[in-house]
């Protein structure tokens, strides 16, 4: 008695084993004279009816390897691990779970792999020829046809996937925070306050130009900043948020009690004073 044939196998145009598949716009797999005709006559997806042009087929080598490869008693062609060899990404060597197909080539992939492939040099990694993520078109029967062929591995592969996907990310936030801190300590003095609000008081001289020296309250080491008599309160906001690590919108200057936001340096104090200028704001997190 004849077996039925796997439903990933079947057109869903005429509804017969595909010899000659193709994929559309839209993931699907096709006979292609019947997508072709259909599509002369619609000009839609006969699955989600969204636009689709002839333009848009890609032959489906992985699919249709996989159609001939098929047997009453399984797949003909394995690899040492039983993969179906017509499973197995061309970049990872394993079986893939969320295969793309190359509209350039029709050759298919997993995701993540090419992904990280295109990144390191911009080729496809089987013809050599230039490609770009935007080349790439989910596969959507050839990852039906490795979900049938053994449904708990496919999963346990999913989820393997996500975690690993989780931990990459993760590790990339980690390491930006940890660029950014690096950021942080090239600019700030060492003695830099923990996150939230810091003071700075300084002393100003006058020489070529005017010095701002000042000191912190969670240190008592002394710092220097160099401005021009023309460097206006808000420049010198911006350079003092900067050496210190703050968020330079939240930084104040007060002197003698009252808030200074307008002017130029050198209006600050008067020259020989001895007061200090009290700099406020938020350290950077």
């Amino acid at each position: 008695m004849d077996r039925k044939p796997p439903q990933w196998s079947i057109c869903p145009i005429t509804l017969k084993t595909m010899t000659c598949p193709v994929v559309g716009a839209d993931g699907r797999s096709y006979e292609r004279t019947a997508l072709e005709t259909h599509l002369r006559d619609k000009g839609k997806s006969p699955v989600t009816g969204a636009a689709m042009s002839i333009r848009d087929l890609v032959e489906n080598r992985h699919l249709k390897a996989a159609i001939e490869d098929h047997g009453p008693d399984g797949y003909r062609t394995v690899d040492v691990s039983g993969v179906p060899w017509c499973f197995i990404c061309p970049v990872t060597r394993d079986a893939m779970t969320a295969p793309v197909i190359d509209r350039g080539s029709g050759h298919s992939y997993e995701r993540s792999g090419i992904e990280a492939a295109l990144k390191s040099n911009g080729r496809s990694p089987v013809t050599r020829r230039p490609m770009t993520p935007a080349d790439l078109i989910p596969n959507r029967t050839l990852q039906d046809a490795i979900r049938a062929w053994n449904p708990e591995r496919f999963e346990v592969a999913v989820e393997q996937k996500k975690r690993q996907r989780i931990e990459a990310e993760q590790a990339e936030v980690k390491a930006r925070q940890e660029r950014d801190a690096r950021a942080r300590a090239a600019v700030a003095p060492v003695g830099s306050p923990p996150p939230g609000e810091g003071a700075v008081r300084g002393v100003r001289s006058r020489r070529a130009g005017v010095t701002m020296s000042y000191t912190t309250a969670w240190t008592n080491a002394v710092f220097h900043v160099a401005f021009s008599d023309t460097t206006t309160i808000s420049k010198a906001k911006q350079r003092i948020a900067l050496e210190r690590g703050m968020i330079a919108q939240t930084v104040q200057f007060n002197y003698q009690g009252r808030n200074v936001s307008s002017g130029t340096v050198a209006d600050l104090i008067l020259p020989g004073s001895s007061d200090h200028v009290v700099v406020t704001g938020k350290v950077l997190r």
